[in-house]
């Protein structure tokens, strides 16, 4: 499973006054099915352009990879 979006033209939160995203910001998100059981993720790419409080500008990109996903068993007892 993936998704995709990016943001086509600038998105102000509070007219601005907040901040806001700039064009071109985009995320990427894939997950997988890991053992025939769960969806879990195994790919995130955020590509950042932002103005926070009309102070800073943030640019940046992360990205991360997901993956060696292993089964643990666990017992647990309440005890007084």
């Amino acid at each position: 499973m993936r998704l995709e979006a990016r943001v086509t033209e600038n998105f102000n939160v509070a007219g601005g006054l907040l901040g806001s995203l700039k064009r071109g910001s985009a995320l990427a998100f894939e997950q997988e099915h890991v053992n025939g059981e769960v969806w879990l993720p195994s790919f995130a790419d955020f590509n950042v352009g932002a103005r926070v409080l009309l102070v800073s500008s943030l640019h940046g990109r992360v990205i991360d990879r997901f993956s060696n996903y292993r089964r643990f068993r666990v017992t647990s007892k309440i005890s007084d």
